[in-house]
């Protein structure tokens, strides 16, 4: 196959369009080398590290076209995320709840815990009124009392906190298997067109292979033709 570029034809430049929209581009198959085929080649230089010149040459067709007999080994679009959910999901680890770990916890217990020891010392505070300013057995036990009461609201709400961190959890795995579907039917219509474009470029391949070959058969009819014209003697012509 000879370079091709900007204003090139034929069934050569049908075949590199479909082994560009194969790499993932959309373009007209017309065979017919224009602009949006050359900004394409020029994308596809520049993303794999190749001479950005707009010009199908052997470096350029090396990475299109002989790759797994004349087709580009086919790369998931999407293969690098899906990579990263399944490990994600295969190494996710089992459900445990910390409380000391769970932000909202650790707000109702500072919450909890301020509102404990103020209903104690209030009640600490009224007592001590009452005795003229001493203490007492009951003061003590009734502020000791409401501090426990106050404690109890805050271990109260556990299985509330509990259930929210695990719904959390449960959520999450649901959203990366949700993710991980979307991502494997995006591969696999890739992977279609894949299969659809390397069959429509081997098929190309194989129709320009025939009219080279029946051109060849042509010409060497042309000049067996005009040799017998010419009392039998080959003369060299170029037709």
């Amino acid at each position: 196959m000879t370079d091709l570029s900007y204003g090139s034809r034929g069934d050569n430049v049908i075949a590199l369009q479909k082994q560009l929209n194969a790499a993932g581009y959309n373009l007209a198959v017309d065979g017919i080398f224009g602009a949006a085929t050359a900004a394409a080649v020029r994308d596809y230089q520049s993303r794999n590290a190749l001479t950005v010149d707009g010009i199908v040459g052997p470096q350029t067709m090396n990475t299109l076209f002989e790759k797994e007999n004349g087709v580009a080994k086919y790369e998931s679009p999407v293969g690098g995320r899906m990579a990263t959910l399944y490990e994600m999901m295969t190494n996710r680890p089992v459900f445990t709840y910390d409380p000391e770990n769970d932000a909202m916890y650790r707000y109702y217990r500072r919450q909890y815990t301020a509102a404990a020891v103020q209903a104690r010392d209030d009640t600490l505070g009224r007592t001590a009124a009452l005795t003229g300013g001493y203490g007492s057995s009951y003061g003590l036990s009734a502020a000791q009392q409401n501090y426990l009461n106050y404690m109890n609201k805050l271990w109260g709400i556990m299985p509330t906190l509990y259930q929210q961190a695990y719904n959390h959890y449960h959520n999450e795995g649901d959203d990366l298997r949700a993710e991980y579907s979307a991502l494997l039917a995006a591969d696999k219509a890739a992977y279609q067109k894949y299969l659809y474009y390397s069959k429509q470029y081997q098929e190309a391949k194989k129709a320009a292979a025939a009219a080279a070959k029946s051109a060849a058969k042509a010409k060497k009819t042309t000049s067996t033709a005009t040799a017998s014209r010419r009392g039998g003697k080959v003369v060299a012509m170029t037709v």
